[in-house]
């Protein structure tokens, strides 16, 4: 599926842009400038295509709607509704997960920092024949306490609260304090809901497949410089610590060498990810983790490793308590 989209704002007006605070407008300017080549890139690509893939052949394992009303009666003439599916694809990007999603929701939301990937993201979604009903994005950061709490109606409207899914991809290890994101996703979640992180196994972890490519796997802690999603919880030079230190030199190739910076971590384990997702306030007996079958090749300019690695993607899902009992 493409990543790479002319973008015609006449087609497609783009949402009011918001006010960020000074972490989160660097980082909308960054994506803003650097997104397009950092998604047209091949491996960036296929790995878009993995993700889709992983989501597509899990979709009745995470059963977005686990229990759907049953239909009407035939004799019935004035059933109640049936209320519309709703997703919510935080850190949307371009909107490859929601295309690969399309089907089955009746509602798919997007938020994404870079209003310019917002703008990308509804250009295809009026490609496909979906805007702004069926799919649409809008510019936002749910760490930021202002949109929250009700100064933004885009960020607010009943599309994306309520929702019966939350899914973010390849963007987890770029948030400095994952649960207090995660939180803030469920909060959103009805009861009942799923969440659904997509992202890096732990090398070691249970059905991980980590592989050095080249000769120069020297550690585990591999930089992978792509980003589905982005920075949302933390400024671009940010110092933060990434628990090792860098001795090699850099060779980011065609990715921007401040990619590196927005990443806070590698890559999860089962057990952590079971913790932040109770941590958030989901259901612990319902969470899952399943890896990806297909590894996933990340070349060297994209993981500062001689010759480059091959990487598992892992899709993990949790539920928000059905009720507050």
């Amino acid at each position: 599926m493409s990543l790479s989209f002319s973008i015609a704002s006449s087609i497609c007006p783009s949402p009011p842009v918001m006010s960020f605070d000074a972490k989160s407008r660097t980082n909308r300017e960054f994506w803003n400038e650097h997104a397009e080549s950092i998604y047209s890139q091949e491996w960036v690509r296929k790995l878009s295509g993995q993700v889709a893939d992983c989501l597509q052949s899990n979709i009745d394992w995470i059963e977005i709607r686990r229990s759907p009303p049953p239909p009407p009666p035939p004799s019935a003439s004035s059933s109640p509704p049936t209320s519309p599916v709703k997703l919510l694809d935080y850190a949307c990007g371009f909107g490859a997960v929601s295309t690969a999603l399309l089907e089955h929701a009746d509602v798919i939301r997007g938020i994404d920092v870079s209003d310019y990937m917002v703008d990308a993201y509804n250009q295809l979604a009026a490609q496909l024949g979906a805007f702004p009903q069926r799919m649409s994005a809008v510019q936002g950061n749910v760490l930021d306490d202002e949109y929250y709490n009700g100064s933004s109606a885009a960020m607010n409207g009943p599309d994306l609260l309520d929702v019966d899914a939350v899914v973010m991809t390849m963007a987890l290890h770029h948030i400095q304090d994952p649960v207090a994101l995660l939180s803030k996703l469920v909060q959103r979640l009805r009861p009942g809901g799923v969440l659904v992180i997509i992202d890096w196994l732990a090398p070691g972890a249970q059905g991980a497949s980590v592989e050095g490519v080249g000769a120069g796997l020297a550690h585990s802690s591999t930089h992978l410089h792509v980003a589905h999603g982005h920075s949302h919880g933390h400024d671009i030079g940010d110092d933060h610590d990434h628990s090792h230190s860098h001795d090699h030199q850099h060779s980011h190739g065609s990715v921007h060498p401040q990619v590196h910076s927005t990443i806070t971590r590698d890559s999860f384990s089962e057990n952590e990810l079971r913790d932040m997702f109770q941590a958030a306030g989901c259901d612990e007996s319902s969470f899952a983790l399943r890896p990806h079958i297909e590894p996933s090749l990340v070349p060297e300019h994209g993981s500062d490793i001689q010759g480059g690695v091959r990487r598992q993607l892992f899709i993990a899902k949790a539920r928000k308590p059905a009720s507050s009992s």
